[in-house]
C-alpha cells in the first residue's frame, strides 16, 4: 500500500473522520495480457520449430 495513502488516513482517524475511503484493487488486467503474449509467442515458436523438424 501507498505511503501517502497511509498518512492520508491517519490524518482522518486523527479529525475523528473514521470513515475511511476504500480503494479498489489493482487491475490485474496486465499480468492476463502479458500471460496471454507468452503463451501465443510459445506457441508460436513451437509450430515454427515443428515446421523446421518437418520440413
Amino acid at each position: 500500500m501507498n505511503t501517502r495513502i497511509h498518512l492520508e488516513d491517519a490524518a482522518r482517524l486523527a479529525m475523528g473522520s473514521f470513515a475511511i475511503e476504500e480503494r479498489p484493487p489493482a487491475s490485474v488486467a496486465p499480468y492476463a495480457v502479458r500471460r496471454i503474449a507468452i503463451i501465443a509467442a510459445a506457441a508460436a515458436v513451437a509450430a515454427i520449430l515443428a515446421l523446421a523438424y518437418l520440413a
